[in-house]
C-alpha cells in the first residue's frame, strides 16, 4: 500500500529534534494526506534506527507531589 509521501513519520515524543526533523508530521502535512485520502505510516525511531534522535527528559506532572 502506498502511504502519504511514501514516507514513515516518527512517533517518538522524547526526541529533542522532533520539531525540526524531516520525519515530524505537521498539521499541514496531516491535512494534505487526508485531502488525498492516503494513509500515514508511523514508527518509533527512538530505538536507535534514527541517527538524528536525541533523547530529552519527559516530565510527568502526575507524579509531582509538590
Amino acid at each position: 500500500m502506498i502511504c502519504y509521501l511514501d514516507k514513515t513519520f516518527c512517533t517518538a515524543v522524547n526526541c529533542s529534534n522532533r520539531t525540526t526533523c524531516h520525519r515530524n508530521l505537521t498539521e499541514q502535512e496531516e491535512k494534505r494526506a487526508i485531502s488525498f485520502g492516503l494513509p500515514i505510516a508511523f514508527a518509533d525511531f527512538s530505538n536507535g534506527s534514527c541517527p538524528n534522535f536525541k533523547s530529552k527528559e519527559i516530565h510527568n506532572d502526575l507524579h509531582n507531589t509538590n
